[in-house]
C-alpha cells in the first residue's frame, strides 16, 4: 500500500528521533499535543507506515554500516565500565590494569591533565579521567532487555515502569 505524502513526511520525521508525537505534529497530523500523540501512536502501528519505517531503518543501517549488535556492544562496554580498570602513572599516563576489558579505553570520554609549578622548583600533576554516562548506558541496555517501559506523563516527564523479569508487555 502506497503512503500518502503526509505519511511519507511522518516517516522522515519519525526517523530523526523516533518520537511519534513530534513526527505527527511536524508532518501536519494533529493540531494539539494530545491529538499529535494519538495520531503518532496510530501511525507507527499502521502496517504500511510500519513497513516504511523499517525499510528506511534497514537502508540507513546499510548506508552507515552500523548494525544493532555494534550499538549494543558499545552500550555494554559503557554499562560495564569501572574506574578500577585504569591506572594513572606519576607522569599522567592512563593505562588499563591487568584483567580490564581490552576495549575499556573506549569508555573514557575525556582525560584532563594539569601541571602546577611552584617557585621552589617542585611540581604537582593532576589527572582527571571522565567516563561516558554510565546511567544512560544502563537505561539503554535495560530498555533493550525489556526491564522497563518508558512512558510520558501528562506534564511531559519520562516515567520508567519497572519490569524486573524482562518480559515485554503485550
Amino acid at each position: 500500500m502506497k503512503l500518502t505524502p503526509k505519511e511519507e513526511r511522518f516517516v522522515e520525521e519519525y526517523l530523526l528521533d523516533l518520537n511519534a508525537s513530534r513526527a505527527a505534529r511536524d508532518a501536519g497530523f494533529g493540531k494539539t499535543a494530545d491529538s499529535s500523540a494519538t495520531l503518532g501512536r496510530r501511525l507507527v502501528r499502521k502496517s504500511s507506515v510500519k513497513k516504511a519505517i523499517q525499510k528506511a531503518k534497514d537502508e540507513r543501517s546499510k548506508r552507515t554500516n552500523i548494525v544493532a549488535d555494534d550499538v549494543l556492544r558499545e552500550v555494554a562496554l559503557l554499562a560495564h565500565s569501572d574506574v578500577g580498570h585504569y591506572s594513572i602513572s606519576d607522569e599522567g599516563t592512563v593505562e588499563l590494569v591487568e584483567g580490564a576489558p581490552k576495549l575499556a579505553m573506549r569508555a573514557i570520554s575525556s582525560i584532563k591533565r594539569k601541571t602546577f609549578f611552584y617557585e621552589d622548583g617542585n611540581c604537582r600533576r593532576e589527572v582527571e579521567v571522565k567516563l561516558w554516562d554510565k546511567p544512560a548506558a544502563l537505561r539503554m541496555a535495560g530498555s533493550h532487555l525489556g526491564l522497563w517501559d518508558e512512558r510520558t506523563s501528562q506534564n511531559g516527564a519520562t516515567i520508567l515502569v519497572v519490569n524486573p523479569y524482562g518480559e515485554k508487555k503485550k
